[in-house]
């Protein structure tokens, strides 16, 4: 009689117990469930926008210190992880930062495309290009196969100065697969760029050529043979690189910045070639004075634009 209640009460504990197992695993998936709901969705708070408006402001610490309140504070979502990421990296704390993009990365990985807009819009308002690598730094911290991504990057890593990195970039991105053709267009044109600046020409012209082989648009057409043209004067190819300018300035369409500039090219190949059979001073004297006309109506221009958004905003006061 003994020996029944002693197994019926081990039944009995064996069931509570394995009752208890199961809330508490049901609780814990609730908890993660909801922690990751929190965390993606979750309102971002007035901490969070306290600490963008620093960041933005260049106050970094300050950002730093906001992010860490906002996330203390619950406002516990990836975004709020995203700006102590950046905040860490703009103080050159790369490596502290790695654990909340990981968190980010596995969470939310669509704001890795929100940080290249901006690094995308920063480069139209001329922003810093160090700004510019920061923001791409992080969006390839979370989403390292996007080849779009370093475009900007690349362009800003020549800004800089840091050719080669330029070109890694580049290199590195036109190796995923798939690429779609414009960005591939994008890269090659960057990777010329870069080229050219480190005056390894020969390299540059193969990119611009290979660039060319696909179909751009207007604007991009004109970048590439811009680059095309430069790495043929690096190489003293100078009929050849007349030749590809003039072709550029076919496509440019009521833009007095671009015809300025490729106008400057032409005549630094005319200099280059000097044939006085062809008449090249006297092209050269041409486009001199084309120049300056331009230049005196783009200044014009650009004077009755300040003029007009200062009325504007007279009018809005």
């Amino acid at each position: 009689m003994s020996s029944n209640q002693n197994t019926r009460r081990i039944r009995v504990g064996l069931i509570i117990a394995w009752s208890l197992l199961i809330i508490g695993l049901t609780v814990f998936v609730m908890y993660q469930i909801v922690a990751n709901y929190v965390i993606t969705y979750g309102p971002k708070g007035e901490l969070f926008d306290q600490g963008v408006q620093l960041l933005d402001k260049g106050q970094y610490a300050d950002a730093l210190a906001k992010a860490e309140l906002s996330i203390k504070a619950k406002e516990n979502q990836a975004e709020s992880y995203l700006l102590r990421a950046n905040a860490l990296y703009a103080l050159g704390r790369q490596s502290a930062a790695q654990a909340d993009l990981k968190l980010v990365a596995k969470v939310k990985p669509q704001l890795a495309f929100d940080l290249h807009r901006k690094a995308y819009y920063l480069i139209a308002d001329d922003g810093a290009p160090k700004d510019v690598v920061r923001l791409e730094d992080l969006a390839i911290a979370i989403s390292p196969n996007v080849p779009r991504f370093y475009i900007n990057r690349a362009y800003s890593y020549t800004d800089l100065g840091q050719y080669q990195k330029a070109i890694d970039d580049c290199t590195f991105a036109l190796s995923i697969k798939p690429i779609e053709p414009d960005v591939a267009a994008s890269l090659l044109q960057n990777r010329a760029d870069a080229y050219n600046f480190a005056r390894r020409y020969k390299e540059a012209l193969q990119d611009s050529d290979l660039a060319l082989k696909g179909e751009l648009e207007n604007e991009m057409h004109l970048r590439v043979l811009n680059g095309k043209v430069e790495a043929l004067i690096g190489l003293k190819k100078f009929t050849e690189a007349i030749s590809a300018c003039e072709q550029a300035i076919e496509l440019v369409v009521d833009d007095k910045r671009w015809l300025i500039d490729l106008n400057d090219l032409k005549i630094a190949a005319l200099q280059g070639r000097n044939n006085k059979a062809l008449k090249d001073s006297e092209e050269i004297a041409k486009l001199k004075e084309e120049c300056k006309r331009l230049e005196a109506e783009l200044a014009a221009e650009e004077k009755e634009e300040k003029e007009q958004e200062k009325n504007e905003q007279e009018k809005e006061d």
